[in-house]
């Protein structure tokens, strides 16, 4: 089975070269000089739509491995195409999950670079008003569709997707009374996380749904039996600011 590295990798490489060929196209679009308003939404349309469809490729890809490497971890066997409680497939429930997420991914890749283009637009308009040069325009059009936006969705999304590949067939070997352990990933932690890390699902929930907790969470919870043993909660004021200097989901 690949690694959590490689699928990362993986996914990156993906949304790496499509954005590449969103950012070729904007900078012809943008014009000269550059405004955002020259930008027709028939581009954004089709860039949020080839992002959702490669975004779902690999999100699916991310959490049938998952899933069945748990299966494999505890001796159990599920194929793609096993019928689930509920009488759908892993491979369509995974499916559905991968579909909803990638929807939310590619409106957020959108929203973000309207945000940032507009406020280049801006600067871009005034520089020009005072005669001066344009130096930033491949820097800002690469903030929003270049290799380090690509790898930081990849990472993030990976989290989640291993989250719900794993959970969804947990349910199937152990069942709905199982224990969820938030445990710390391979990566740089932020401060809420450490915190959190040895809990159960009755603490870490009433903080967060799910892995990933922000933008680069590495973190994976770990799916046992009842009775798998879950460490004390910290006071939950520690807690919450925490989650301020961590830049938590929701917070």
């Amino acid at each position: 089975m690949p690694t959590r590295q490689q699928l990362e990798r993986g996914f990156a490489k993906r949304l790496g070269t499509l954005s590449a060929k969103h950012k070729k196209q904007l900078t012809k679009l943008l014009g000269d000089p550059p405004d955002i308003a020259n930008v027709p939404e028939e581009f954004w349309a089709r860039v949020e739509r080839e992002t959702e469809q490669e975004t779902a490729v690999a999100l699916l890809i991310i959490m049938l491995s998952a899933g069945t490497s748990f299966a494999a971890s505890r001796k159990k066997k599920i194929t793609p195409t096993e019928r689930l409680a509920g009488q759908l497939t892993l491979r369509q429930r995974l499916e559905q999950a991968a579909e909803e997420r990638a929807r939310k991914v590619s409106a957020g890749v959108i929203n973000n670079a309207k945000r940032r283009l507009t406020v280049a637009s801006a600067s871009w308009a005034d520089r020009t008003s005072r005669g001066l040069d344009l130096v930033d325009v491949d820097q800002r059009t690469t903030s929003v569709f270049g290799p380090k936006r690509a790898a930081t969705i990849a990472r993030t999304e990976t989290t989640g997707a291993k989250f719900d590949g794993e959970e969804t067939v947990a349910r199937e070997i152990i069942g709905d009374e199982m224990v969820a352990v938030w445990v710390l990933g391979p990566c740089r932690h932020c401060e809420f996380c450490p915190l959190i890390a040895g809990t159960g699902r009755e603490f870490w929930s009433r903080f967060v749904s799910k892995p990933p907790a922000h933008v680069h969470c590495c973190c994976r919870v770990l799916f046992g039996p009842p009775g798998t043993r879950t460490m004390p909660p910290p006071p939950v004021n520690a807690v919450r600011n925490a989650m301020k200097l961590s830049g938590v989901f929701g917070f």
